[in-house]
């Protein structure tokens, strides 16, 4: 089993009038599914804006991870020395530890997010980040 709407849960929003902290999953939570951002505890709206923040933030540093990442050797998993050598000591390629297929897999649940809740920050950043030229269709149009 696949699950169609890949989903991601933000952790430890804290409510700003009663301080209850709590997970929020931003595509299957029943309240959030009907656009209703209230606290369970106290039903004092979250601030839309402050989440938004933190989900740019997270993409934003799951990217620079990926920019940064190290390459390691297919055959030993030793990691990538230095930048001339085209083969590992034991002869192997080396490769990304996240692929580009992951991290675009991983990217996919912020797009499903930015869309549901209607995100234009986050929209822009994923587009950004997956369209640096702005040469593909928008996706999020």
């Amino acid at each position: 089993f696949k699950d169609p709407c890949e989903t991601y849960i933000l952790p430890d929003v804290i409510c700003g009038y009663c301080n209850y902290c709590r997970d929020l999953d931003l595509c299957r939570d029943p309240d959030l599914i009907l656009h209703t951002w209230k606290c369970n505890q106290c039903q004092n709206q979250y601030d839309q804006s402050q989440i938004e923040a933190s989900l740019v933030q997270i993409v934003t540093k799951r990217h620079v991870n990926y920019q940064v990442q190290d390459q390691v050797c297919k055959r030993c998993g030793d990691v990538r020395s230095s930048v001339l050598t085209e083969y590992c000591k034991c002869s192997g390629t080396f490769e990304n530890r996240i692929s580009p297929h992951k991290f675009r897999a991983d990217m996919q649940k912020f797009i499903n997010v930015a869309k549901f809740h209607k995100f234009e920050w986050l929209s822009e950043t994923l587009n950004d980040i997956l369209d640096p030229l702005g040469s593909a269709p928008k996706v999020f149009e």
